[in-house]
């Protein structure tokens, strides 16, 4: 598998792997997790934040930085309360904003919350910040992740 880093981070995928069924696995997103259809798919990475992949001995494998375009979920909050002085916001989710339609061979790497607002989108990947699945530094911050996250219903 190479990996070129600019940008948009390309991932190309040998043909023998592009099949309906690979390793016993059946999977819902064929154009996503089986790369069908072109022997290179693009990873557009439409959050604010560099996104770094670390293998299992804590190797950085893939580095995507921002494209410059951000997908986000609009948002309306109202005060509701305090407590102890400090304020309670109740937030309504709305309308995706600035994600791109659908496009051949592309993946984007979105935010949880644009990923939750579009369950219908095979193309969208958000970085797996569970327990499991985030890198963190001595500070707790998250520096990486392990792989992407898919929303399935």
């Amino acid at each position: 598998m190479s990996l070129r880093k600019n940008t948009v981070t390309t991932l190309g995928i040998p043909s023998s792997m592009m099949k309906s069924e690979m390793y016993g696995f059946r999977s819902e997103f064929p154009s996503l997790f089986l790369f069908g259809g072109s022997s290179e798919v693009k990873m557009i990475n439409l959050t604010p934040h560099e996104v770094k992949i670390f293998d299992d001995q804590n190797n950085i494998i893939a580095t995507f930085p921002p494209s410059g375009q951000v997908a986000r979920v609009s948002v309306k909050r109202q005060k509701v309360g305090e407590v102890n002085g400090i304020p309670i916001y109740a937030n309504k989710f709305g309308e995706v904003q600035n994600l791109p339609p659908p496009q051949p061979d592309t993946v984007y790497i979105v935010s949880i919350l644009v990923l939750q607002a579009c369950p219908q989108r095979s193309d969208l990947v958000a970085p797996d910040t569970t327990p499991a699945g985030a890198i963190r530094d001595e500070q707790g911050k998250i520096i990486g992740v392990r792989g992407f996250q898919v929303i399935r219903s």
